[in-house]
């Protein structure tokens, strides 16, 4: 297993077990071919009844729904990462539900283009997940920026879950938004998470 795998495939792992242990509109992200000379970053309006997420540490901000809550801030200074998770409120007798975790990465030690992650990202999630069935594996757009858009099904420890990924390269910095699920929860949610999507810009 190379570096590059290695790395990847821990990422995709923590945001899976974060899923099972930890947590558990009308504006969509376009399927999009962008010319790179004319991106950049994009200001969202406010969306009512969202709330605006900011930290001058994570390098981006991002609007969430107002009921939900934010859990595992982390700032990892020596790798250069950040990340949080967003949370929907859990129904009477739920113990688990469905989680949106947002990723920042800086990637300049070991540069990749956009290409080359979603290669390694894809390897990545066969190894951690059971039975994955890729949905979706297209290229789209996140802040305004060439992103690349994987939607898979399959299970974790026994428990079907489904995942959205969305992601972007900037100056070597990876911005990751990824959504994870039970299927009844995943269709209740995934508008929210669409919008959420939307309001992402790069600081």
């Amino acid at each position: 297993m190379n570096k590059k795998f290695a790395t990847i495939s821990g990422l995709v792992i923590g945001i899976v077990t974060f899923a099972i242990l930890g947590g558990c509109g009308n504006s969509t992200v376009q399927d999009a071919k962008v010319n790179d000379n004319n991106v950049s970053s994009l200001k969202s309006e406010e969306i009512v009844g969202f709330t605006k997420y900011s930290n001058p540490a994570s390098k981006f901000t991002i609007q969430y729904p107002t009921d939900w809550t934010t859990e595992g801030e982390e700032i990892d200074k020596t790798s250069g990462s950040y990340a949080i998770a967003f949370l929907p409120p859990l129904k009477d007798g739920e113990s688990k539900g469905a989680n949106v975790f947002v990723f920042a990465k800086d990637m300049s030690s070991d540069p990749q283009t956009l290409e080359q992650y979603t290669k390694l990202s894809l390897e990545a999630m066969k190894e951690a997940i059971d039975g994955p069935e890729i949905v979706t594996d297209s290229v789209a757009v996140l802040a305004g920026l060439p992103a690349h858009k994987f939607i898979i099904k399959g299970t974790q420890s026994g428990t079907s879950l489904e995942w959205y990924q969305l992601y972007t390269i900037k100056n070597d910095m990876l911005y990751q938004l990824t959504f994870t699920a039970e299927p009844n929860k995943y269709a209740e949610q995934i508008k929210n998470v669409e919008q959420m999507a939307d309001t992402l810009e790069i600081l």
